[in-house]
């Protein structure tokens, strides 16, 4: 009886410091004061330490991600009624991007220094694995519904989107780009068909 009732108050004790410890991971873990909300994310910034940490929710209250001790320039901004982004800059022609989907609880891959949107089509320049320079135009989420990998000789640079120079939407299935090319630098333009 005695062996029981022991056993019962362990069991208690572990759920209670379970519940302490989970409310201390949603709740305390996140440091600094709310500096921008809005019904799809909350800002926090920490003044002491130089941070920020975001909160993503869904259009149904989910919360979809939260990223904590976040060092640089962070910004948040709801770009359609489906679709967030979030970026993290560290000085001039280096940023983090990420999407949300916020309809349908869905976080894109990482991205690096994008130079275009349009609806769900993005537009950056990225090294190949030979360290040469490469346009990409594709779906933010998927792939196989828009993936266009363009490489022309592209001017050697330290950070690739420096080449690309401008990005117009002409509509939805052509855009125009302006880029460096060659040893001189010299600007082109280009029109390219999505599909």
């Amino acid at each position: 009886m005695c062996t029981k009732k022991k056993y019962g108050l362990i069991a208690l004790i572990i759920v209670i410091l379970l519940i302490v410890c989970n409310y201390c991971f949603n709740h305390l873990l996140i440091k600094g004061d709310l500096c921008e909300e809005s019904p799809f994310y909350k800002v926090f910034y920490d003044e002491d330490r130089k941070l920020y940490s975001y909160q993503i929710f869904s259009t149904n209250g989910d919360k979809i991600d939260e990223v904590r001790n976040i060092s640089g320039n962070l910004y948040v901004e709801l770009i359609s009624d489906s679709l967030l982004h979030a970026i993290i800059g560290s000085g001039s022609n280096s940023s983090q991007e990420w999407f949300y989907d916020i309809k349908n609880n869905r976080k894109s891959e990482e991205f690096f220094n994008i130079s275009a949107i349009h609806d769900s089509t993005i537009v950056y320049m990225e090294f190949t694995d030979d360290y040469e320079i490469r346009l990409i135009i594709r779906d933010i989420f998927d792939t196989e519904v828009l993936y266009k990998e363009i490489i022309r000789d592209f001017s050697k640079t330290a950070v690739a989107s420096t080449d690309l120079k401008n990005v117009t939407f002409i509509n939805d299935k052509t855009i125009e780009v302006e880029y460096a090319i060659g040893s001189n630098y010299e600007i082109v333009k280009e029109i390219i068909m999505l599909e």
